[in-house]
């Protein structure tokens, strides 16, 4: 498994922009309220401020905010 580490500008236009042209894939990210999470990007109906994380634990599928967008890994393989 290789991991690729997104860097992204502290903008919300830039964070959503990180997510959007990742929908579908498995991440690793740090969000400010759940913190790091596992999962898969989902895309959600137009939503400017929120987009959809299916998270591999208990979380299960959660609502998270771009502007809360702390890191974003990728999961490659």
């Amino acid at each position: 498994m290789k991991l690729a580490e997104i860097f992204i500008e502290d903008t919300e236009y830039h964070k959503r922009t990180a997510i959007q042209v990742r929908l579908g894939q498995e991440v690793i990210l740090k969000d400010e309220h759940e913190k790091w999470c596992h999962g898969f990007l989902y895309n959600c109906d137009y939503d400017s401020q929120t987009y959809l994380m299916q998270i591999s634990d208990e979380r299960g599928r959660r609502r998270l905010h771009y502007h809360d967008l702390q890191q974003l890994l990728i999961i490659n393989g």
